[in-house]
């Protein structure tokens, strides 16, 4: 078995360990054996959407870091950034890198000064 492997619900072993709620460390390791960290399963969850449904900002923080993307449209249509946005979960907001647009807005706002 690979860390690319999935189970009939397309879960691999790192969305998993994910909802298990394994050590970081475990994670990690996890990521680096290459495990798709985008990956998503038939029902659109990924191992983000996991960590996040969880609240486990650790977890969280460290799948960012290592790629994992908040914008990846789900089944549903939406995104788990804009799920965040709609729960209004300040703490993970700010784990979240910011968007192009707000990229822009905070250049402009940047040039005014």
């Amino acid at each position: 078995m690979s860390a690319k492997d999935t189970n009939k619900e397309g879960v691999t072993a790192l969305m998993h360990a994910v909802d298990c709620d394994f050590s970081l460390k475990c994670i990690k390791e996890l990521v680096n054996s290459g495990s798709e960290i985008n990956h998503l399963s038939k029902d659109g969850m990924t191992a983000l959407c996991n960590s996040y449904a969880l609240k486990n900002k650790s977890i969280f923080a460290y799948l960012i870091e290592a790629g994992a993307n908040a914008d990846l449209k789900r089944p549903s249509g939406s995104s788990l950034r804009k799920e965040i946005t709609t729960d209004d979960n300040e703490d993970f907001m700010r784990l979240l890198p910011l968007t192009a647009t707000q990229k822009k807005q905070l250049k402009k706002a940047a040039a005014k000064k």
